[in-house]
């Protein structure tokens, strides 16, 4: 494969002294004019450890870098801006004339390049070929599956546990002269041949087959925040010329060969991932709204981003000593340089089902009391520690709250007040305890329809962002009183119950909190009526006997009075 050889000029001129000592030098375009917010960074070429310092260019074109090396060091010098090729090369410390000239990136797409696919084989190179662990990191992911994920088929075809047979909702039974919004992040490159108008296939091979692959996010140039999916409306992909090993990337000081690149910050923030999870469907209505409801709490530039949970550095990892961008050792001798782990990002993209989020992804607590005959409790669940609503998503997506009370002998307590876990909680529904979703409705009445034919939203209990919910729940006392105990769990569950029944899918509930209370109950103290004490003069009232005795009276009277006229 042929690699356009990177213009680069370093000119030196040393100060010979032993102390530390800087670079400097002016960044142009072609042209000669400069170039403004240039990185500029230097690294030892003897152990090529990557500086956390660098200098940016003024509108002069101008920089000047401390590089807390003696003068005539080598260095390996690079040169990035958002919108061109990364250069660089070898100059010394010391250097007050070291410059380049920066090159543009080209502005038109070329639909003829030709994908490379994740994986190497026989008949191609893969991205592995250099980037082995970033794509063993990958195969764990929902991304390498997003093409074939069984539940994705089954939604769209209308198919039943990735078989042939027809069973619950799908898309194309409902639709079966369209496409869908679908494809445009479940096969985005195929889908990306005609936007909006390419079904979902069974039969794709290569790159087009991986879903969302290397390809489609390191070709990425932009994304447009906006409720249309992928390849129809959020990304901008740019493919380079044909036989080009290219790509987009977060650090600012990968050299440009054997692959060239262009640094994006882009790649470190929220705003890429909104490209396929900020959706709404042809009726407007919000189905997926992650990125939403990140931005809902994010504040300022240290608010912690997608990548920050989902692309966890390896650095975050025990005993990690991963140094290297490239694993492959004759490309790393090419331009590869040491790096820190926390600078190298994983690429398995955690997702709800990994035990690292969904473990500390939320906060339950009990408090129980008693209250009369009855022990009450108050159970608040915290969302603290995600930068989205819990469960975020895809709308059958949903958390169960199931709370439960038994006495010292386990037998389980009536509900005497409190919410109720709703129908999507299949064998929990009409439990104790709370489900946390977005429920979509039609026109006709109807509830829990499919995303693509909901017309709005009917409730939306999930917790938000930085947000508690608190929700209170009183069993009856049992007999004789004694201990009571009450449990809440917390159960995420990837799709409703009886969606998932009818889809023939798994049923996964797994356990993200759980939080234990007992409580000692005795019986309430009974405490007899006051006495009634009569005002000095009263005539009322046991006390006095007169007035009782006239009442008799009277009503012997009236007796005989009835006799006498029925005689």
């Amino acid at each position: 494969m042929k690699v356009r050889p990177v213009p680069f000029a370093l000119a030196a001129m040393l100060a010979a002294t032993a102390a530390a000592a800087p670079i400097s030098g002016t960044v142009t375009d072609s042209a000669g004019k400069p170039i403004e917010g240039v990185r500029v960074r230097a690294s030892p070429l003897s152990s090529r450890q990557v500086s956390k310092d660098f200098a940016t260019t003024g509108a002069d074109g101008r920089y000047s870098l401390e590089t807390g090396l003696a003068s005539s060091t080598d260095v390996i010098v690079t040169f990035s801006k958002p919108g061109y090729y990364t250069q660089g090369g070898v100059g010394t410390a010391g250097a007050t004339n070291l410059g380049t000239a920066l090159l543009p990136l080209e502005t038109l797409d070329n639909p003829q390049y030709e994908w490379i696919p994740a994986r190497e084989s026989m008949m191609q190179m893969g991205c592995d070929s250099c980037h082995g662990d970033q794509r063993r990191a990958w195969d764990t992911s929902q991304h390498a599956i997003a093409a074939k994920d069984p539940l994705v088929l089954d939604l769209y075809f209308g198919t039943k546990g990735g078989t042939e047979v027809i069973g619950g909702p799908g898309f194309k039974l409902d639709f079966p002269n369209a496409a869908g919004d679908c494809p445009s992040c479940h096969q985005p490159l195929a889908a990306l041949k005609a936007p909006g108008a390419t079904p979902l296939s069974t039969q794709l091979t290569g790159a087009e087959a991986e879903g969302v692959t290397c390809e489609v996010c390191h070709k990425t140039r932009d994304v447009e925040v906006n409720t249309r999916p992928g390849v129809d409306g959020a990304l901008r992909i740019w493919r380079p010329k044909s036989g080009t090993l290219f790509a987009f990337g977060p650090l600012d000081n990968v050299l440009s060969h054997p692959m060239e690149n262009s640094y994006s910050p882009l790649h470190r923030s929220a705003r890429l991932c909104s490209a396929c999870h900020e959706y709404s469907n042809a009726n407007g209505v919000p189905v997926m709204e992650t990125y939403s409801e990140w931005a809902e709490t994010a504040i300022g530039d240290k608010a912690y981003v997608c990548q920050d949970c989902h692309m966890r550095p390896f650095a975050t990892q025990p005993k990690e000593t991963r140094t290297r961008l490239v694993d492959n050792d004759h490309a790393w001798e090419m331009g590869g340089q040491t790096r820190e782990p926390s600078t190298i990002s994983r690429h398995q993209f955690s997702g709800a089902l990994t035990p690292e989020l969904y473990e500390n992804a939320a906060t339950l607590e009990v408090a129980l009391t008693q209250k009369g005959e009855t022990a009450e409790a108050k159970v608040t669940v915290a969302n603290l520690y995600t930068g989205h609503a819990l469960p975020t998503g895809m709308p059958f997506r949903n958390i169960l709250l199931l709370v439960r009370a038994v006495d010292q002998a386990g037998a389980p307590l009536q509900l005497a007040s409190g919410g109720q876990i709703p129908d999507y909680g299949g064998r929990y529904a009409g439990s104790p305890g709370k489900g946390f979703a977005k429920v979509l409705g039609d026109d006709g009445g109807n509830r829990n329809v499919p995303f693509w034919k909901a017309t709005k939203v009917l409730e939306d209990t999930r917790v938000r962002p930085q947000s508690r919910d608190e929700s209170t729940y009183a069993f009856q006392a049992p007999a004789g009183y004694g201990e009571v105990r009450v449990s809440a769990m917390l159960l995420y569950r990837r799709a409703f119950e009886p969606l998932a029944d009818a889809k023939g899918w798994p049923k996964e509930d797994v356990l993200m909190e759980r939080a234990d209370q007992a409580l000692s109950l005795t019986a309430p103290e009974v405490v007899p009526p006051p006495e009634v004490t009569p005002k000095p003069g009263c005539s009322c009232g046991a006390a006095s006997p007169i007035p009782f005795a006239l009442l008799s009276l009277w009503g012997l009277w009236g007796l005989l009075r009835r006799k006498g006229a029925r005689g």
